[in-house]
């Protein structure tokens, strides 16, 4: 079975378990000379148990595991899981030289549950599962509109338009004391603004209605991904005899989440017209050759599906450690005071403007990346540290480690926008290569520009009409479940600010 457990390993890696002061480690070697034997990476091994029992029993806090390790061996060290030995590094002049090297076509493995499951549904593999010129072909057909910052400006209105409907539908749901659960909002929101960008139209999102299409595309999502964590570690052959009940919810919820994401795009195409069109969907639809029908429709689906986590987390993060900043949240006020008008109504161009309001949002992402680790298949050898790495070895970088670490950021566990804030000479105080909680390269997240832009909105339009406070300032607790979310409820209250604008 070990050979299984490391071949999922490696496809967990990049989703589970992804990676001021501008000092660097000391422990750095001269890459100028000859490099030493793989063998001599300092390893980890654990005894008892076996790597591979110990990393999977640490599979919900690998995010401080990473850190743990690093802070025991140094800026790399490898560890064998299985057949299979990963190298890991958390040092900026090592990660600038894996991402130097990753390739044109990154390879990040494959979740063979994922694999198996498409397989049945006689569905194609996800993009998270393609690798090589099958993977490029599709991302460079996606590229096109989800990198292309004019089609993200223009959905600046629709983001808006969603978020203020949201904040009110928030205080609605307050309870008598008008706190109110964030985790359980965050996801509708993040759904809402998909549907008003791409679909042209609402979804339904914001209502007590408890089986409304939007409800049930959120649980069959929420769903797969408990059903991934169940069965990621099991061999889908073995899953299928003694994991039935699991299987079978694995492929039920696939199964909502298509029949549900083909409904939208059908819907669109059928009542769309020249006053409700959405130019970013219509970008990607007739700007592309698709190879066929179902290659376009499965794109958009996992365009909305893979949003909704990653989008509400990094809000949730980030509207957290606001409500534990009051200093922040008035400095933040301020510039957002001045930027914004009074009709409320946010410019295309707003984000040029507010140096700090992006600042926090990058805070945020670096204090809770959404996907903690970054991950690549070498395609060439390469040099770390002073020591070979053969081509084909999996490489570690940690992103949530990296961002912990005093070495590299100055009191790295303090909350402090400030740091993203250029200085007199124009330079940053941190070195480069530590921070891409979205990624980095070919392979970064595809839809890394709406997803910046949907959190800045929100963020911008609640702190200029509110203060928030949370119930009680208890320190988050998080986990690894695929990304990274929060453990522990985050309940606030919304305080309307002296200048409230009528949204």
């Amino acid at each position: 079975m070990e050979p299984v457990l490391s071949h999922t390993l490696k496809r967990l890696l990049p989703v589970g378990w992804r990676v001021s002061r501008t000092v660097v480690s000391t422990n750095i070697v001269n890459e100028n000379t000859a490099p030493r034997p793989f063998h001599e990476i300092p390893e980890e091994r654990q005894i008892l148990f076996g790597n591979t029992i110990n990393a999977i029993w640490n599979y919900h806090r690998c995010h401080e595991y990473w850190l743990d390790l690093h802070r025991k061996h140094g800026p790399i060290f490898r560890q064998r899981i299985g057949k299979e030995h990963f190298v890991c590094v958390a040092d900026p002049q090592l990660v600038a030289e894996v991402v130097r090297n990753e390739g044109k076509c990154p390879s990040r493995g494959v979740l063979p549950l994922w694999d198996e499951a498409r397989k049945d549904m006689n569905e194609l593999q996800t993009i998270a599962n393609r690798q090589g010129e099958y993977w490029q072909c599709l991302r460079r057909k996606m590229n096109r509109t989800m990198l292309n910052s004019v089609m993200v400006n223009m959905s600046v209105p629709d983001v808006s338009k969603v978020s203020k409907d949201f904040i009110q539908y928030l205080l609605s749901k307050g309870a008598k004391d008008g706190y109110v659960h964030l985790n359980n909002e965050m996801s509708k929101w993040s759904l809402e603004t998909f549907g008003q960008v791409f679909y042209g139209r609402r979804l339904g999102s914001f209502t007590d209605d408890r089986i409304t299409e939007s409800k049930q595309f959120i649980d069959a999502v929420m769903g797969f991904f408990e059903t991934t964590e169940e069965l990621m570690f099991v061999p889908p052959k073995v899953a299928r005899i003694f994991w039935k009940k699991s299987w079978k919810r694995h492929l039920d919820t696939s199964a909502t989440i298509f029949t549900l994401g083909r409904k939208y795009v059908k819907d669109y195409m059928k009542n769309r017209t020249e006053e409700n069109k959405s130019e970013v969907l219509d970008d990607l639809i007739f700007n592309n050759e698709w190879e066929s029908e179902k290659e376009m429709t499965t794109a958009i689906i996992e365009l909305m599906g893979g949003g909704i986590d990653t989008i509400s987390n990094s809000s949730l993060f980030a509207i957290y450690l606001l409500s534990t900043h009051p200093e922040i949240q008035d400095k933040l006020y301020d510039e957002l005071k001045r930027i914004l008008p009074e009709d409320g109504k946010i410019p295309y161009t707003f984000l040029s403007e507010a140096p700090y309001l992006k600042a926090v949002c990058k805070e945020a992402q670096r204090l809770y990346p959404v996907g903690t680790s970054y991950t690549r298949q070498m395609p060439v050898d390469i040099s770390l540290n002073g020591h070979h790495i053969p081509k084909g070895t999996y490489v570690i970088v940690p992103l949530y480690a990296l961002a912990r670490m005093d070495s590299i950021y100055l009191d790295a566990e303090r909350f402090a926008p400030e740091r993203w804030i250029r200085n007199i000479s124009g330079k940053m105080e941190h070195p480069p290569f530590v921070y891409f909680p979205f990624g980095v390269g070919p392979r970064m997240c595809i839809g890394r520009r709406f997803a910046e832009l949907d959190v800045n909105i929100l963020v911008a339009l609640l702190y200029r009409n509110y203060k928030t406070e949370l119930l009680q300032e208890t320190p988050l607790q998080v986990k690894t479940r695929l990304i990274l979310r929060a453990s522990t409820a985050v309940k606030v209250r919304m305080i309307p600010r002296k200048s409230y604008q009528r949204m």
